[in-house]
């Protein structure tokens, strides 16, 4: 049976080639040294290669270190960029948002503004309506107003 690469292997690997160190992969990564050493003798041991020549004061990648650097660096970039996309996705606005705003306002000044906002938040059921001034309480119309005119971005066409 092939060997399975982890990922936090990987990442543990390529910091130490980027720091150049054990010592430096185990604080940019926050864990002892001892970890970070033991973490790339298993790696070494499941490939059955060596992939850091390594003497008390210096070390060096193989060519074969070298190899598993270059390609297994995109895919762990690759794979947190993916991480972070989900996790902003979660946290995406959905769902129903009412709007009402004051007839004096009028969708002539929020229209556009409410037209963007919704292109952002693709997953709002955006419903927006009108009422006299005199029936919304005001603090209520002033967040209205700052939600929307805040969270504006262009939106792509």
């Amino acid at each position: 049976m092939r060997p399975v690469l982890d990922f936090n292997t990987l990442k543990v690997f390529i910091a130490v080639v980027e720091n150049d160190s054990f010592v430096g992969a185990s604080k940019a990564l926050e864990m002892p040294t001892s970890n970070v050493s033991r973490c790339i003798s298993q790696l070494e041991e499941k490939l059955n290669l060596q992939l850091i020549e390594r003497s008390t004061r210096h070390m060096k990648l193989t060519q074969l270190g070298h190899l598993l650097y270059t390609r297994a660096k995109p895919l762990l970039e690759a794979l947190e960029q993916t991480e972070t996309e989900l996790t902003l996705r979660q946290m995406q606005l959905k769902g129903p948002l009412r709007i009402c705003i004051p007839n004096e306002i009028g969708p002539a000044l929020l229209g556009s503004a409410v037209a963007d906002f919704a292109c952002q938040h693709p997953d709002l059921e955006i419903r927006l309506s009108l009422a006299p001034s005199l029936q919304l309480p005001p603090l209520f119309s002033v967040m209205a107003l700052l939600l929307i005119s805040t969270n504006l971005k262009s939106c792509p066409v």
